[in-house]
This record gives structure tokens, sequence and C-alpha cells, in this order.
């Protein structure tokens, strides 16, 4: 009798957008973060229950500005107690505090050379370029951006932002908040999603599909993406996926196939993993 054997295919769509030309603008030649990616990866440690999410914010080189700044959201809508886990390690440069203890997941932090970390009262994890010269320009990376928690990874909003001249008053007059030309701060972000720490009554899982769904197809459950079919949008080339493997899998029966290439030597199996 052979094993019950639950895959994993996935398929990438796609899509393809006629850009039309824009007149240049002030804007636009003072910080313009076209292409910007976020990668995140995912180590578990079972003798601490500890989740490590380690960040890479990658600058394409058709950028303008330079970025200076990244924010995760770490906030739960359940009230906790403020606590001081000695599992959850963070660096010396977690010297900002946690100003929104009691509804943001239990974190430590870690950060690249000269960056300072800490979570801001809107609950958000927020690292910070402390000297000039060492944010991340045009076609540069820069990796070291750690979130240690016991939360499982689930989907979570992030924030870049690129620096900005707001000591130059011909570009931000002191007078900015109600002069309609000045230009909004905000618009110079870069916003999307990645995976960081949900508390574990908060995550939102589906099964896998395409079996038996009374047993089979819960031998896989997904946290990131949550629908079976998903086209990623116009110059997007990468995605998050989160999988947790069921407690009574056998891991010699996972497979995962990409596009019709076989990539299951790209996954560490384990069950409750």
């Amino acid at each position: 009798m052979r094993p019950l054997r639950n895959w994993l295919v996935l398929t990438v769509a796609v899509g393809y957008l006629c850009h039309l030309p824009v007149p240049e603008t002030q804007a636009q030649v003072l910080a313009n973060l076209v292409n910007v990616d976020l990668k995140v990866e995912v180590t578990f440690d079972p003798a601490t229950g500890v989740y490590s999410y380690s960040y890479t914010i990658i600058s394409g080189p058709e950028n303008v500005g330079d970025i200076h700044m990244l924010m995760i959201t770490i906030v739960t809508g359940k009230v906790l107690e403020p606590t001081t886990d000695p599992d959850l390690v963070s660096d010396d440069s977690f010297t900002d505090g946690n100003l929104a203890p009691t509804r943001t997941v239990p974190v430590g932090l870690q950060s690249p050379s000269r960056w300072r970390a800490g979570v801001s009262i809107d609950g958000r994890v927020g690292w910070g370029s402390s000297f000039t010269g060492i944010d991340v320009a045009p076609g540069k990376s820069l990796g070291g951006f750690v979130i240690n928690s016991k939360a499982p990874p689930g989907p979570r909003e992030f924030q870049i932002d690129p620096v900005l001249p707001f000591n130059d008053p011909n570009v931000f007059p002191k007078n900015c908040e109600v002069d309609p030309n000045c230009p909004d701060p905000q618009s110079f972000n870069v916003t999307g999603q990645t995976t960081g720490p949900v508390l574990a009554e908060e995550l939102t899982l589906i099964d896998a599909k395409g079996q038996r769904p009374s047993d089979v197809n819960t031998f896989l459950k997904f946290s990131n993406p949550l629908v079976t079919s998903t086209t990623l949008p116009p110059g997007v080339k990468t995605f998050d996926l989160v999988i947790f493997y069921g407690p009574t899998i056998n891991p010699a029966t996972f497979g995962a196939v990409l596009n019709g290439t076989d990539i299951t030597p790209s996954f560490t199996v384990s069950p409750g993993g």
C-alpha cells in the first residue's frame, strides 16, 4: 500500500503592466524607491521555543534616495502582562525600549552595526540608522535586522522609509503642515507584507487541499498565504510561504514542486515544526 503523500504544488503567475510616462516632479527627484525588497528567513530553536526572524533590505540600483528606517508591526489584540523572558535575546541596539508592552508580542531585537531598535507606541518594531553613511544606498542590501520571539510566523505589515532632507527649507518649509505644495513625507515610504511573529491564538491557518479533508489535508497547514490560489502583482518576484507541519507526519512523504520543478530539498520538514 502506497503511503499517503502530501505534496505542495506552487505556481507563480506573472502579470504584465504597461507603464505610461509620468511627468517628473520634485518629489520623484527627491526620493523614489521604485524597487525595494524585504527578505525574511525564519528559524526555530526547539530547545528554547524561540523563532528568529532575520530580515534583509534590498534596494534596487534604479532607486533614488538612501533607506534609513525599517518598521514591522507586532501588535496584538490581546492585553498582555509585561514580562522579561531571558530566551528572547537582544543586543545593545535595543535601547529605545518597548513603548507598548501590553499590546505587542514579546520580542528581543538585534540590529546591524550602528543601527538602533525599539518598539513604538503604535505597536511596531522600528530600526533606524543612527549615523550618516550607514544607510542602505541604491544597489545595496543590508541584513541583520532580527526579531526573536516565541510567537510563530504569520503575515505582518512592514514600512521602509528613505532619507528626506527635512532641514532643507527649500523642500520642507517651516509651515509645511499648511503649505499645499509641501511634499507629504509618507508618500515616499514603501509598505507591504512580510512574515513576523503572531500569537498562536491569533494566527489564522488553512489546511492543505486536494486529498482527504478529514485527515490528509491537515498534515500541512499554512499561515501565509491564506488562499489556495495567489497571483503576484506585476514586478513582484518573491513571496513568503509559511508551512506548519502536522505532529504525526512522516517527513519522508513530503514533496514540493514550483512551476514543475522539484524543490523538496529546499524545505526542512519536522513533525510539529
